[in-house]
């Protein structure tokens, strides 16, 4: 290589800067931009919650701070220092974060919304009037709401905080309701935690039950059997810690129920009711009459009276108290054994046929079986299907009643 070329290389190494130089450039460049992006978010006041930022915003327009259609991203400490009354009730808003800015706020209405936490607020030393009503929180005494609104009552601050929005779980039933006799415990969580100890809250038990009813169609009075849910009990439940409510008792007899747990209000919380849970007692004479039944087949006791079969499978095997009638036809009438066609009815039914002039019961089985005292052939299991002309199926005349079916009576 000639004199000229090295002379030229050397200066070119010369103008290219060092890649080390380079990296520690851009880095510190990338720093720079990023602090002056920090300082630049710092110059405004974050909002949290959107509807409380739109409600700050109009407000601020309505002052003349901020121009008519700001989206509220620029507002500066100074824009919200200029703030001093604040009206937002009912705009869903459930966060107050970046409201500690507005330190000249002497007037805020912030009722009707969905508020559970006034931390930002603890600061506003100027607040004469506050109305943080009908929210979320809890102003049990003790709670950080309390600790807040003291504060600012102790400042001068006249808060109003009354009828906070109570909320119930659902009802909570312990699984030994499904055998009857046993005790059940109901279960359930109030929201806000301070309203279990502020009012009452109760178990209402509704039962199915079966009523009829006269009416008068194309001028004939007819009757219809109508379903419907009956209150029955009504239990106090006992307040725990952090909103836990409960109380054990006992249903008075099987079949199907109905319960929801209802919070009576207080001063600083409004009443309200959970959703309705549904669940079924099973009657242990259903089992007690089948397998009394299923251990007299072969039997001839009570050939040619089956109806009195069906009875004593209550009466004598499961110690029920049976209403009695004459004969499987007028039983039928009477117990509106039409109104339930399908074949296969539920365990402990009775069955009903028109086959004979008395008519014809039997006592299902489930699954489509029955057993029943078939004329001379004695007590004996066979399908539903197999008796001449089936009409129905009812739940038997018992006292209290059956009523835990799939299908209602």
């Amino acid at each position: 290589m000639g004199s000229s070329a090295v002379l030229l290389r050397a200066s070119m190494e010369r103008r290219v800067p060092n890649s080390r130089f380079l990296g520690a450039l851009l880095l510190a460049t990338t720093l720079l931009l990023g602090a002056i992006s920090a300082a630049e978010a710092d110059e405004y006041v974050v909002f949290g919650d959107s509807s409380l930022r739109a409600a700050v915003v109009g407000q601020l327009v309505r002052q003349g701070q901020l121009p008519l259609g700001s989206d509220g991203t620029t507002i500066a400490p100074s824009d919200a220092d200029t703030l001093t009354a604040l009206s937002a009730p009912n705009q869903g808003i459930a966060r107050l974060d970046g409201l500690q800015h507005a330190e000249n706020l002497a007037s805020l209405d912030l009722h009707g919304n969905e508020i559970a936490d006034i931390s930002a607020l603890g600061g506003l030393t100027k607040l004469t009037t506050l109305d943080v009503s009908g929210n979320h929180l809890d102003v049990a005494v003790g709670t950080p709401a309390m600790s807040v609104i003291a504060a600012l009552e102790g400042s001068g601050t006249v808060v109003s905080y009354g009828s906070q929005h109570a909320q119930l779980s659902s009802l909570g039933i312990s699984s030994s309701a499904a055998s009857f006799g046993k005790s059940v415990t109901f279960s359930a969580r109030i929201a806000p935690p301070g309203a279990a100890s502020s009012g009452a809250s109760t178990v209402r038990l509704y039962h199915l039950e079966t009523k009829t009813v006269t009416r008068k169609i194309k001028g004939k009075r007819k009757k219809f059997a109508v379903n419907y849910w009956r209150l029955r009990r009504t239990l106090a439940m006992r307040a725990g810690a952090s909103g836990a409510l409960s109380i054990k008792g006992k249903l008075p007899y099987a079949g199907k129920w109905q319960a929801k747990v209802a919070y009576a209000g207080s001063a600083d919380y409004e009443s309200c009711k959970s959703a309705t849970n549904a669940f079924v007692v099973r009657d242990p004479r259903v089992e007690r009459a089948i397998g009394w039944a299923m251990r007299r087949r072969g039997a001839h006791s009570w050939d040619h009276y089956c109806l009195r079969f069906v009875g004593d499978c209550y009466a004598r095997g499961a110690g029920a108290s049976v209403h009695r009638y004459d004969t499987a036809r007028q039983a039928a009438r009477a117990l509106h054994a039409t109104s339930h066609r399908s074949t296969n009815a539920p365990r402990g039914a009775w069955v009903f046929y028109d086959s004979t002039p008395g008519g014809h019961v039997g006592l299902s089985l489930g699954g489509g079986m029955m057993i029943n005292d078939y004329g001379g052939a004695g007590v004996k299991v066979m399908p539903i299907t197999a008796g001449g002309h089936y009409i129905g199926w009812a739940a038997p005349s018992l006292s209290p009643p059956i009523v835990d079916w799939k299908q209602p009576p």
